[in-house]
């Protein structure tokens, strides 16, 4: 319910206060990389468990915690330096909320970093604009439905078929379920309620774990 969501929003802002130091074991891994990026006002941190699960099949997990309250180009910007200064290769990207936004923008706009993701992993992401749009604060306007922004990131559908998407059937955060949904990617539908609260679903980690499993077949 939502009491537990706004309850585990807390929990992971106490989380990221107490320590934002990620696991030194993250670095190391002979399958590829994964790229965690977060929402609006998270950190990797909060991704602790994802991580975790990746790390233990092998893949180097990698994540910055900047601005994400700035613009989607801004941040955006900051992953591809990052990736090209660590020199990312057949990356999965696994990301939340605005971080599937900027994900989307990155593959979508700058073909030199789609070559090197190979897959996204989306969860709880606003494709077709967040309700809550109107709230003036935090570029959180730019997330809006009626976006010029996001109705240009729509048009956009050739790089969809990387996305393995995970949405809940109800987020209080997107509040519009077709928003939660992507033309061309491979939709799951995760039996939760809440934006956050699906971060620690079962079925999350189920799906999440068995891809992951899949890639590594694939590559070792």
């Amino acid at each position: 319910n939502l009491i537990t969501e706004y309850l585990l929003i807390a929990e992971y802002k106490l989380r990221g206060f107490l320590s934002k130091e990620l696991p030194s074991t993250w670095k190391s891994g002979e399958v590829s990389d994964v790229l965690i990026i977060q929402g609006l006002n998270e950190y990797v941190i909060n991704f602790r468990e994802f991580g975790d699960i990746a790390n233990k099949l092998g893949f180097r997990v990698h994540g910055i915690d900047l601005h994400t309250r700035a613009t989607v180009a801004n941040i955006a910007q900051q992953y591809i330096n990052f990736i090209k200064e660590n020199d990312l290769r057949d990356i999965v990207i696994v990301c939340h909320s605005k971080g599937g936004i900027i994900s989307k923008f990155l593959l979508d706009n700058y073909p030199e970093i789609n070559k090197r993701v190979s897959k996204v992993i989306s969860i709880a992401v606003p494709f077709g604009g967040s309700g809550l749009g109107w709230i003036p604060i935090w570029n959180i306007p730019e997330l809006g439905t009626n976006s010029k922004f996001i109705k240009k990131l729509l048009q956009k559908t050739e790089n969809n078929v990387k996305f393995l998407n995970l949405y809940s059937e109800l987020d209080n955060h997107v509040i519009l379920s077709d928003s939660l949904r992507l033309s061309g990617a491979d939709n799951r539908l995760i039996n939760i309620i809440g934006h956050t609260r699906i971060l620690r679903s079962e079925e999350t980690e189920k799906i999440y774990t068995q891809a992951l499993e899949q890639i590594r077949d694939e590559r070792l």
